[in-house]
């Protein structure tokens, strides 16, 4: 299984790094030339951001993927939805895994839908890992463990913009005011971090092929 991850995860970063898929064309800047060749920093960047995401509402009522305001018995009500559930009011309903209220959304389908955001602190334990890597000159497992952070945190973002966009517009049709919150733009500030730290790696690492060809050359 490492021989095989050894040989497809270089061509995968090669894939993105180059352009093929994204336009990377910042990566010629001359102010980005000057960040540190190794990308500890945005490993550590990306796995503070998904951490602040895994303690969002109702951990921390600051950091949210959804808000709704609606008039509930003459009174304003607020509603914040997180990770790991709702605050409503002054109240928190904390749960892997939870049930949108059901004045909108019924069922069970977004209970099971929601356990999957279990993969925010996932991503940011494998960023983590690969800043470990990192500091301990572990080529394989950094490409390994930010590859692994990198697909992770993208499938939680998609996961995320589908459930949140599909419940923000089932609640607006009723006529709630609901819109995205924070948490949304964290996560995907976490991912575009691991694609330019993927993407400082390999510069890093064509660098020192050249630096090793021009060597053996001069012998």
């Amino acid at each position: 299984m490492m021989y095989r991850a050894r040989r497809h995860i270089p061509r995968i970063l090669a894939s993105l790094c180059s352009g093929q898929y994204l336009s990377l064309s910042f990566l010629k800047n001359p102010l980005f030339l000057l960040l540190p060749n190794y990308p500890i920093l945005f490993y550590i960047i990306a796995a503070l951001l998904l951490v602040l995401v895994s303690l969002s509402s109702p951990i921390f009522d600051k950091i949210f993927f959804l808000s709704l305001t609606f008039d509930g018995n003459h009174t304003l009500v607020t509603e914040r939805y997180g990770l790991w559930g709702f605050t409503k009011s002054t109240r928190s309903y904390i749960k892997v895994g939870y049930a949108f209220p059901g004045y909108v959304v019924e069922g069970t389908f977004y209970t099971h839908f929601t356990k999957t955001f279990v993969l925010h602190p996932i991503g940011a334990l494998f960023a983590a890992l690969a800043a470990l890597a990192t500091i301990f000159h572990r080529a394989l497992h950094r490409t390994l463990f930010s590859t692994m952070a990198l697909i992770v945190t993208l499938i939680a973002w998609i996961l995320d913009m589908i459930v949140f966009t599909v419940v923000r517009d089932l609640y607006r049709n009723r006529n709630i005011v609901a819109d995205y919150g924070n948490g949304l733009w964290l996560t995907l500030g976490a991912f575009l971090t691991l694609l330019i730290s993927a993407c400082m790696a390999r510069r890093h690492e064509a660098t020192d092929d050249e630096s090793r060809s021009e060597r053996i050359g001069n012998k």
